[in-house]
């Protein structure tokens, strides 16, 4: 007889100390797994196949008895369990997609959402793209009842709310990209895919990069707040290091870089190639500056607490010091310009690709050949920097 359960293994733990929640199988007096997108704190929070005490345990339970109930059906669907191994019964299993199991698209979003965490990859785009999806439909819909027609109705739900086209087609991209998912995956079938009929909108082509000038002037101000002085130096500290995003900044443990800043930028793949470049002198008196006891950037002292709340206050230094452009200004300014001064300098964009830890596409042969190290990296940064610093000599 076969038996299905939750199950945790008490060996079994993550760096930081969770326990995955699988799908034990019993089978012929061996028990294999298959692990689930879910996880508790400690075993404590784990208590005769439910989670008990955290946040989202009634939502991550009903997630997990859908899951279960899912692999039940697909048990049934076996004429003779007891014709396969432990291993292959628990492979049969993985591979089965019953239609009697109404996989949800939100369902769908938080296990590719699960799935990039642990993968330590970037969400937002996806989180955001089923928390607008979520709102649109009130809350959750089955996969096989999202048409064309659904998707034709969101799109003007999202025009409705003035939603930019390069905002639009960023939200319908990773709700293509779930429903392509939960396709390959033998979620649902579909005689006409619900997107169709869906065409990209022509982006709207923004020029946030600024001058050499322009750099120069935010540089050199002395805004009138602490707030507006610590954007500044943010800003500064994000072009003096290629560009670095603020997600990945705010990671940075400054007391363990020794002159050497390492990191693989969130943004990108978990097998991403690292970034590694030496910490030029301007940027580390900005370190200096704002690296608080944890070895961390200091930039929740001001409530800069995410890219889009700098967003307002670099817009606000921008108007205060009277740069013509002061609306087009973000924190993704620094980044353009960065890679638009390299660029005018004559800096390789294989180099610059490797400063601002871009997703280098190696599908030419030339790749097989050369590579881009710290070294050249460390010139490219000097080089910048230095044209940036032209007017001080």
């Amino acid at each position: 007889m076969v038996r299905i359960k939750l199950a945790i293994i008490q060996s079994a733990r993550a760096k930081d100390g969770s326990h995955r929640i699988r799908i034990a199988i019993g089978h012929k007096s061996e028990t294999h797994y298959i692990v689930t997108p879910y996880s508790v704190p400690s075993l404590a929070n784990f208590k005769n196949g439910t989670i008990i005490g955290t946040p989202t345990a009634h939502h991550d339970n009903l997630k997990l008895r859908q899951l279960l109930t899912d692999y039940e059906h697909r048990l049934e669907l076996i004429p003779n369990p007891s014709d396969y191994t432990p291993r292959q019964l628990r492979d049969k299993l993985k591979s089965m997609h019953p239609s009697s199991c109404q996989m949800t698209i939100m369902a769908m979003y938080d296990t590719i959402i699960a799935e990039q965490i642990a993968d330590k990859r970037f969400t937002r785009t996806t989180k955001y793209s089923r928390d607008k999806f979520s709102t649109y439909i009130n809350g959750d819909l089955s996969l096989s009842d999202i048409t064309p027609t659904t998707i034709d109705g969101f799109i003007r739900h999202l025009h409705h709310l003035r939603h930019k086209p390069n905002t639009i087609n960023t939200i319908l991209e990773q709700l293509r990209k779930v429903i392509n998912r939960a396709i390959r995956d033998g979620h649902v079938r579909y005689d006409l895919h619900p997107c169709a009929y869906l065409h990209t909108e022509k982006s709207e082509y923004r020029q946030i990069d600024i001058s050499v000038a322009d750099l120069r002037r935010i540089r050199d101000s002395q805004p009138s707040s602490p707030s507006l002085r610590q954007t500044r130096d943010i800003f500064m500290l994000s072009y003096y290091l290629g560009g670095i995003n603020f997600v990945d900044l705010v990671a940075i443990d400054f007391r363990k870089a020794n002159g050497i800043l390492s990191y693989i930028r969130r943004k990108t793949s978990a097998s991403a190639t690292r970034v590694e470049f030496s910490i030029h002198p301007s940027a580390q008196a900005i370190i200096d500056r704002l690296i608080g006891t944890d070895g961390h950037i200091k930039a929740y002292r001001h409530k800069l607490t995410s890219a889009c709340n700098f967003n307002l206050r670099i817009k606000d230094l921008g108007h205060e010091i009277g740069l013509p452009n002061a609306d087009s200004l973000c924190y993704y300014t620094a980044r353009k310009s960065f890679v638009q001064h390299g660029f005018d300098l004559g800096i390789s964009l294989d180099t610059l690709e490797y400063c601002i830890g871009h997703s280098v596409q190696r599908n030419r042969t030339i790749y097989n050949y050369m590579r881009v190290m710290r070294k050249h990296a460390d010139a490219a940064i000097s080089t910048i920097i230095a044209n940036i610093d032209a007017d001080k000599q």
